[in-house]
């Protein structure tokens, strides 16, 4: 069985190379090697996902539910599933006069507290 501690250093180390892809999808990406950056992104935020499918089992196993490398290595094998939960926003782009780029121009221009936002 795994702990809690165990399960959060897997996070840690997730987020790390998380990071770590990132960073070398930017250097990629300003020396031009755009396919390189894309694939490596994808890498990345397969690490964010699987941070997040970790942080799940240790709040599992924090709730008192055993979990075993087994289940852990079952949790995190699937790409799409790992890409899935490493999608955190999504992103709405509108040009023009079109309502959604008025309203997105509102939020990005306007005090929080004002009418206009």
């Amino acid at each position: 069985m795994v702990t809690p501690q165990y399960l959060l250093e897997g996070i840690v180390y997730s987020l790390e190379q998380c990071g770590v892809l990132l960073r070398d999808a930017v250097a990629l990406f300003k020396i031009g090697s755009n396919s390189s950056a894309i694939v490596l992104a994808a890498f990345a935020r397969e690490e964010l996902g699987r941070a997040c499918i970790l942080q799940d089992l240790r709040a599992e196993v924090l709730a008192g539910t055993k979990v075993t490398l087994e289940q852990i290595k079952d949790r995190c094998e699937d790409h799409v599933t790992k890409q899935d939960r490493g999608q955190l926003s999504i992103v709405q782009r509108a040009t023009g006069d079109e309502g959604l780029a008025k309203l997105n121009r509102a939020r990005l221009e306007n005090d929080p507290q004002s009418p206009e936002y």
